[in-house]
């Protein structure tokens, strides 16, 4: 039947197991959709999928095909890892060996152990002349353009340093395990306010043991109707990929209220929960793709609301470390991609709020801030969120 198909749409484990049926056919067009998959051969995972891709790939090309490579998941990887995505893209650029290309584009060296250092780029003016003719890129400014807002806000959880110091231990595992512990109640409140909307909340951290947590505690702290009609989902790295592919799947389909709360590995990629009201930042990223990839799933195409983003950080903890460091690798992110919301993610995590959003965000809801002594009985947090005071 394959013969008389206009178009023959498969995914990267079929094209593994049946490369020898589909080598034999003859396609006028070969395209790979999300192409990051492809970007090295070593990863254990994908290997079977870079090799068949790679394999089908001269095939058409010997044939005088076309082969498109496509993704909207930002590339900012090594150089190294493009040789294998150049590879299966223009088979005839002659960009040579692996160590070839890593020798002359990414000033491979040995390093004092003897071991290959090829982390580096050389020749990027070369590069960019080879490419340009052959690479068509739409900013996410340009896809955006007609998408419902997106605010950031932040929210900080004040604890005294000696009380940090006292309970919050000194390995760095413990430090933002403590952190963590510091954001739960606030985070809780946030989401429940969402629910009761009703709406659509997804609350991410970067641990797995928080998970279940986070979901009892979210699922004691609503009551009443938004109790009765509440889902809430749970993922985590253990869960097979596949499972958690769909779990997703069915929480985009849930109408309102209901919750997702995972861990940020496991909702990276090709994951779709632009149904959502809020994105709450339990635990912060470690680098400006993390923030991208995870805003990535709830502003994107098919977006059909408005979504609130909120960055918890717990002052005085690890969490001022991580804040700074993600702050500056999201400026340097800012100056190499203009098109990318790297300075609005910065400027909310470091408490700059623009006037624009607060006057925006003030049709939706009102804010207020909350300040409760640690040292008192209650079970609240100290909570300082942005307001009309904070801009003032």
């Amino acid at each position: 039947a394959y013969e008389v198909a206009a178009a023959l749409v498969v995914n990267y484990e079929v094209l593994a197991a049946r490369l020898p049926s589909l080598g034999r056919l003859r396609f006028d067009v070969l395209a790979f959709d999300e192409a990051h998959y492809l970007r090295s051969h070593k990863h254990k995972g994908y290997a079977h999928w870079v090799e068949a891709a790679e394999s089908l790939a001269d095939t058409v090309h010997a044939q005088g095909g076309h082969i498109w490579l496509l993704t909207a998941t930002p590339v900012r990887d090594r150089r190294r890892d493009l040789w294998r995505q150049l590879r299966i893209a223009f088979p005839d650029m002659r960009f040579g060996t692996s160590w070839a290309f890593m020798k002359y584009w990414c000033r491979a060296y040995l390093n004092r152990y003897g071991g290959l250092e090829t982390k580096g780029k050389s020749h990027t003016d070369e590069l960019h002349e080879r490419l340009h003719f052959y690479v068509y890129r739409k900013t996410k400014a340009e896809v955006s353009k007609e998408l419902p807002r997106l605010t950031r806000e932040r929210t900080v959880v004040e604890v005294p340093t000696k009380d940090f110091t006292k309970k919050g231990g000194r390995s760095i595992e413990t430090q933002i395990a403590y952190a963590a512990s510091l954001k739960l109640a606030p985070a809780i409140e946030i989401a429940s306010d969402v629910l009761t909307g009703p709406g659509k909340v997804v609350l991410v951290t970067s641990r797995r043991s928080e998970v279940p947590k986070i979901a009892a505690a979210l699922k004691k702290a609503v009551s009443g109707p938004t109790a009765e009609r509440l889902q809430l989902w749970a993922v985590d790295g253990a869960i097979p990929s596949q499972k958690r592919v769909k779990l997703c799947a069915e929480y985009f389909e849930a109408k309102d209220p209901a919750a997702l709360v995972a861990t940020m590995d496991s909702i990276g990629e090709s994951i779709d929960l632009q149904r959502t009201d809020a994105l709450i930042f339990l635990a912060l990223p470690y680098t400006p793709g993390g923030v991208e990839q995870m805003e990535g799933r709830i502003s994107r195409q098919n977006q059909d609301r408005p979504v609130t983003v909120h960055y918890l950080i717990a002052a005085g903890t690890i969490d001022d470390v991580i804040a700074d460091s993600l702050i500056n690798k999201l400026a340097a992110t800012s100056n190499l991609d203009a098109s990318s919301d790297a300075d609005a993610a910065a400027a909310a995590i470091q408490g700059v709020v623009d006037e624009e959003a607060v006057l925006a965000s003030l049709h939706e809801w009102v804010k207020t801030t909350k300040c409760v002594d640690l040292d008192s009985d209650s079970d609240s947090d100290v909570i300082t969120t942005s307001s009309l005071e904070d801009v003032a």
